[in-house]
């Protein structure tokens, strides 16, 4: 588990896998935790951008009302 604290967010990543390659970390199906509900997809993928590429990023919203859940993958 990491926790990550960025200036707009506060965020807890968990990750199954990881590879160290060079001293570079690569995560793989990164569950984020702890979102504001105003955080959306695109959010999400410009604040791990900055880490290196990122293939995906969805916010899991409730398919009811469609407000965010507090939680997304990478």
């Amino acid at each position: 588990m990491y926790n990550v604290s960025l200036s707009r967010l506060s965020i807890i990543v968990q990750s199954q896998s990881f590879l160290l390659i060079n001293q570079k970390l690569y995560l793989m199906n990164i569950y984020i935790s702890n979102l504001s509900y105003a955080v959306n997809d695109g959010d999400l993928k410009d604040l791990f951008g900055e880490y290196g590429e990122i293939s995906s990023a969805k916010v899991i919203t409730d398919r009811e009302t469609g407000r965010s859940r507090g939680f997304g993958f990478t």
